[in-house]
């Protein structure tokens, strides 16, 4: 017989695995029925590349854009996936666009002052 702190562990890591679930399938929802600004990743970068093909894998088909918001490689030559991205700009630019996703060429911070700036004009 087990004793008993493995019973309620055992208990407590079910309520904690169904929690887990049901807010990741709130998340997956959310990202279906909304707009989704990508800030400080790149297209080749592993947590981009997770989202993308989990959370984020039925969300490309919803009528919601996506905004990929970085400068162009070039200017990030110290990042090693950046350098790779430089090769294949264009192609990886044109491939996020049939997945509703636009890619924006500017620093995040530059992207952000203007997003708040429409948003705070009447």
């Amino acid at each position: 017989m087990l004793p008993p702190f493995s019973y309620v562990a055992k208990e407590h890591g079910s309520v904690a695995i169904g929690a887990a679930r049901r807010a990741l399938d709130e998340l997956i929802k959310i990202a279906q029925n909304t707009y989704i600004v990508f800030l400080g990743t790149g297209f080749l970068a592993p947590d981009f590349q997770y989202l993308a093909n989990t959370i984020l894998f039925d969300a490309w088909q919803s009528d919601y854009k996506k905004f990929l918001i970085q400068v162009p490689p070039t200017l990030e030559s110290s990042d090693p996936y950046r350098c790779i991205e430089a090769g294949i700009w264009p192609e990886l630019k044109s491939t996020a666009l049939r997945k509703n996703l636009t890619t924006v060429e500017e620093e995040g911070d530059r992207f952000l002052n203007r997003l708040l700036t429409r948003l705070m004009t009447p």
